[in-house]
This record gives C-alpha cells, sequence and structure tokens, in this order.
C-alpha cells in the first residue's frame, strides 16, 4: 500500500488588515513576538500618521501576504518596491515607509538592516481578525521608542509600559545590528 501523500498545511490567519479606502488589504500568519510592537515618537512618524505617535507591530515579511483590489494583484511577502496600489517613502537611509496610493494610508514600516521583517501599522490591522486572545495580547504596546521627541500633551508614565522600555532613540540591541549594518554599507 502507498503511503498518502502529505500536503503541507498552510499557516492559519493570525489577523488582517487593510488601507482606509481598502485598495490594500492583507493577512497575517505570524504572531507578533511579544516584545515586537511599540509605539514611535519621532517626529516623522507623528506628522505621517497625523497623530501624536505612530504604533508598529513587528511580524515576519514572510508571513504577510497584500492584495490590490483595484488591480486585482497578489503580493506574498512585502514588496521590495513600489508596485501596483503600494508606494514607498524613504526618509532615511535607514528605513522606508509603505502607503496606499489611493488613500495615502500608512501600512508598514521596514527597515534595512533587517529585510526579513515588516513592521505593520496597529492602526491598519482589523481589530474584529484577531485571531484568540494570545493574538490580541501580541499587540499590546510593549515599549516605546523616539520618547526624546515626544509631544507634551502625551503622558506615557502610566501606560504600564516599564521604564526600562522607553527609549530616547531606539532601544540598544536594536542600536547595535543597525550600526553593524550601518559599518558593512561603508
Amino acid at each position: 500500500m502507498a503511503d498518502p501523500e502529505k500536503v503541507p498545511v498552510a499557516p492559519a490567519v493570525q489577523f488582517k488588515g487593510s488601507c482606509a479606502c481598502e485598495r490594500i488589504t492583507y493577512h497575517c500568519t505570524d504572531t507578533p513576538k511579544a516584545d515586537e510592537t511599540g509605539i514611535c515618537h519621532c517626529v516623522t512618524c507623528r506628522k505621517l500618521s497625523g497623530g501624536p505617535y505612530q504604533a508598529f507591530t513587528g511580524v515576519s515579511a514572510k508571513s504577510v501576504t497584500l492584495f490590490d483590489q483595484k488591480e486585482q494583484l497578489r503580493y506574498a511577502g512585502f514588496p521590495k518596491d513600489d508596485i501596483g496600489g503600494i508606494m514607498y517613502l524613504r526618509f532615511s537611509q535607514i528605513g522606508e515607509r509603505s502607503f496606499c496610493v489611493s488613500c495615502y494610508s500608512p501600512l508598514a514600516m521596514r527597515y534595512k538592516h533587517r529585510p526579513d521583517v515588516v513592521d505593520l501599522t496597529l492602526s491598519s490591522i482589523d481589530e474584529d481578525s484577531i485571531v484568540g486572545e494570545d493574538g490580541k495580547r501580541s499587540l499590546r504596546v510593549s515599549f516605546h521608542i523616539f520618547t526624546s521627541q515626544k509631544v507634551s500633551w502625551i503622558d506615557i508614565e502610566k501606560d504600564g509600559v516599564p521604564e526600562g522600555r522607553r527609549h530616547e532613540r531606539f532601544s540598544k540591541t536594536f542600536e547595535e545590528k543597525l550600526s553593524a549594518w550601518e559599518s558593512k554599507q561603508q
């Protein structure tokens, strides 16, 4: 008797998201790590988000599948450059931000020293699509970056994030990895 053929099982979708006009939608099969959800207070994030900060969660870039509803395109992983309804803005040498070309909703941030990770904007995640309590817990903010640029009228002292997870710039570990990447670029 022949062995039955093993068919790989696709990972389950953990959450979905979209831009404001829903031209760009996505699903993600990765649950964010507990320490990968944070808030950036830098001036650029504040200006681009239209709010006092931008919140992100880091996931494996391969775990995200994007759909351009207008052009009926599907992108496995996160595209490396402008394509279809997704455009990138590059305000620095170290990272790039993706947006919908139709409504300009911010979708994600990607740092060049960690191309296998994409930081999805929490504002793009569809709350009702998050699978389970663990999924919801993983999206709780666990750190703040660029607190040196934080607006004065937001108080982060009592938000449950430990003092050691509030950074004037990036975290020490992130800075070290970024420095190593930058030295290789020279």
